[in-house]
């Protein structure tokens, strides 16, 4: 065997030992590629293990020679007796292809890194959008409790009083029933006295008579004043009602008119309104009141 056979067996050989280490690169460069930094240490330990697996033929191999391999079934294919020369340009075009796809990785690495990043920095926005959306409806929740708290506060003062003044009513016309009531109770007694005293007063029967009629009208008065008196409260009734709408009214007028007082205040702090223009507004105010 020639020293320029045994030299390629050697190298060769060499070669096969080193797929361990070429393996061991791809790994940390498929990890490169997937993470935003590289584990230094794979490719650290991946060269020494190349370095080491070399035999003492190869003292001074050529530049790049472990990094030009990419697969072992690739190796394993070369025939035996191919020459070195060959060996090597496979090897340098092996290393080219091996080092675009590297760059290759590398870019993609980096925009995916970017891309990242950007979806990071976007989720962080949108989340600080959720907290200040929150912060707003709970603001807002806590100014509608407020509101309707006061509105409720005014709402009973409002129905108490009306409460209040029905009370009053219905005392005086029970104080006004109850003296209906004497008053047709005493009409009895005297249409009773007149039919026992007639009897007896045969001569005073027209008078007694007249004075029976007379009772019978103030009878009959009576029962349309209790007539009245259930029409006045039927009347009473249905106002009480309509009081309570027009206080739910007056309830709508406040609200619209403290509106229009807060937009003046607002157009005076800030500069906006003038003086012609105020006045119109103020006399509107002076209307609705």
């Amino acid at each position: 065997m020639s020293s320029a056979e045994a030299q390629s067996s050697a190298i060769k050989l060499a070669i096969q030992e080193d797929m361990g280490a070429l393996a061991a690169l791809a790994a940390a460069e498929d990890g490169a590629a997937r993470s935003p930094k590289p584990d230094r240490a794979i490719v650290k330990k991946g060269k020494a293990v190349s370095k080491a697996a070399r035999p003492s033929v190869l003292a001074n191999p050529p530049k790049g020679l472990s990094a030009a391999v990419r697969s072992a079934d690739h190796m394993r294919s070369i025939p035996a007796h191919t020459p070195l020369s060959s060996v090597l340009a496979q090897f340098k075009e092996a290393e080219t292809a091996w080092a675009h796809d590297k760059a290759r990785l590398r870019r993609e690495a980096l925009e995916e890194r970017k891309r990242a990043n950007k979806l990071e920095l976007e989720c962080k926005r949108h989340q600080r959008a959720l907290e200040h959306q929150a912060l707003d409806i709970k603001a807002l929740r806590t100014a509608l409790k407020s509101r309707d708290s006061q509105l409720e506060a005014a709402t009973q003062e409002d129905a108490a009083l009306t409460i209040a003044n029905l009370n009053a009513e219905r005392e005086d016309l029970k104080g006004m029933l109850a003296a209906a009531l004497q008053r047709l109770e005493a009409v009895d007694e005297m249409v009773q006295r007149a039919d026992i005293s007639s009897a007896m007063m045969e001569d005073k029967m027209r008078m007694l008579e007249e004075e029976r009629t007379k009772a019978l009208d103030a009878a009959a008065r009576a029962r349309t004043e209790v007539a009245e008196l259930a029409e006045s409260r039927r009347k009473l009734q249905w106002q009480s009602k309509l009081l309570e709408k027009m206080s739910e009214v007056q309830l709508k007028h406040n609200k619209r008119k403290s509106e229009a007082i807060r937009r003046l205040l607002s157009a005076e702090e800030h500069g906006q309104a003038h003086s012609g223009d105020l006045a119109p507004t103020e006399s509107e105010l002076l209307d609705d009141a």
